[in-house]
């Protein structure tokens, strides 16, 4: 667990979910860990997080874990969204991830 660009307001190390609670298991880190699909948007971890993104490693008994991203609340007026070209790519990164570690 670790955090690029700017500190979070919480320690990524100290996060800990619990995948049985109701709340947590609609939160797109769970999603995407239990589904193996891209989840964008939903409750974000952050408390001042606008978007949220949980890329899955792997999937079903291949699932690893999650690259999680928060789009922290800032100054910009619109919502940030992904664009179809981003939502592409990052579909295939999780693909690849998917069979590469089905290979292990």
């Amino acid at each position: 667990q670790m955090s690029f660009g700017k500190k979070p307001p919480r320690d990524p190390k100290t996060i800990e979910l619990n995948m049985n609670s109701p709340r947590v298991a609609q939160m797109p880190v769970a999603r995407a860990f239990l589904d193996g699909f891209l989840q964008e948007g939903g409750a974000p971890l952050f408390d001042n997080g606008e978007f949220s993104l949980a890329v899955p490693i792997g999937a079903g008994t291949n699932s690893y874990g999650v690259i999680y991203a928060d789009k922290i609340r800032g100054l910009a007026k619109e919502p940030f969204s992904l664009s179809d070209h981003m939502r592409a790519s990052l579909n295939s990164v999780v693909q690849l991830f998917d069979l590469a570690l089905s290979k292990i």
